[in-house]
């Protein structure tokens, strides 16, 4: 259920949804840090792709910047690749999911109250 959930965030808001589709095998299948990573950009793959292909076919992606952050995403990889065999990488990274997804949270609750004073 966690899963599908997931796959309708996905499809639906899109934010963060990598961030989700990696804590959940963590969390709820157990997968070490480096499967659930592989899992995470496995399921992605035709996400990215056919959102890709949906914008680009209306002339809808900003090419240049696309580029760069896709260089920024490998180069992250790379390095997160390596950190993701230390001991202690499975608790900081569960840690710094957590702090993002409530720094993620906090601003759009805010934004839903705000607009039912």
């Amino acid at each position: 259920m966690v899963f599908l959930a997931i796959g309708a965030w996905i499809g639906f808001i899109v934010l963060d949804s990598a961030t989700y589709m990696l804590l959940a095998p963590i969390l709820i299948a157990q997968l070490p840090l480096a499967q659930a990573n592989a899992v995470k950009n496995l399921v992605l793959i035709p996400t990215t792709a056919v959102s890709l292909l949906i914008f680009a076919r209306d002339g809808h992606v900003a090419w240049v910047p696309g580029g760069i952050m896709a260089a920024g995403s490998i180069a992250g990889g790379l390095v997160a690749a390596r950190l993701a065999m230390l001991p202690a990488a499975k608790v900081w990274v569960f840690r710094l999911l957590v702090v993002v997804i409530v720094g993620e949270l906090i601003p759009i609750g805010q934004h839903h109250v705000c607009a039912l004073i």
